[in-house]
């Protein structure tokens, strides 16, 4: 059985985006790893409402964890290791990704409350997030979200790959593209 590798592409522009650039540069390494690219901006992704959380809690009490309102925690749960990439978006990252990993995160599959606190139940031993911004990240509150939640769910090592001030003219954009590379 082959390890996998969850991407959660959350780039809308593609083959524009740095981020997206980065992204594919680093999941090629992944040779004879099933490679699972959620394209986040592709899929029907909506904020859970009322409806979605009282289904999602039924399912959970009545133990029935292939039921597709836990699609998304199963994938996140059953990775190997997790790429993220997110452009830097208004200090954190595009709403589509915190849609996701809102229904990545049910109790009882990704991570459980315990009376020392949460547990985290997936079995990924890694995460990476990648992140490209035009200017000066400064403090990454996407990232430090992104790693918090991780810690929560079990993973205990996630690293942040950024590529930052890209945008300033002048910037020498292969340069700082592959000074992020260097860091894979």
């Amino acid at each position: 059985m082959s390890k996998r590798l969850l991407w959660l592409d959350c780039c809308c522009r593609q083959e524009d985006s740095r981020t997206n650039y980065l992204a594919e540069r680093y999941a090629a390494r992944y040779q004879g790893w099933e490679v699972e690219r959620l394209r986040l901006y592709e899929m029907d992704l909506r904020p859970m409402g009322r409806a979605e959380i009282v289904l999602r809690d039924e399912v959970l009490a009545r133990g029935e964890w292939g039921h597709p309102v836990l699609r998304w925690a199963r994938a996140v749960k059953e990775a190997d290791e997790i790429l993220v990439a997110a452009p830097y978006w208004d200090l954190s990252f595009p709403s589509a990704l915190k849609v996701f990993l809102e229904w990545a995160s049910a109790c009882g599959v990704t991570f459980t409350s315990t009376a020392q606190g949460m547990k985290g139940l997936c079995k990924a031993g890694r995460a990476v997030y990648i992140s490209t911004a035009g200017g000066p990240a400064g403090e990454n509150l996407g990232w430090r979200y992104v790693r918090a939640l991780f810690e929560m769910f079990g993973i205990p090592k996630t690293d942040c790959i950024l590529a930052e001030g890209l945008d300033i003219w002048g910037a020498d954009v292969e340069g700082i593209l592959q000074a992020a590379e260097e860091k894979f």
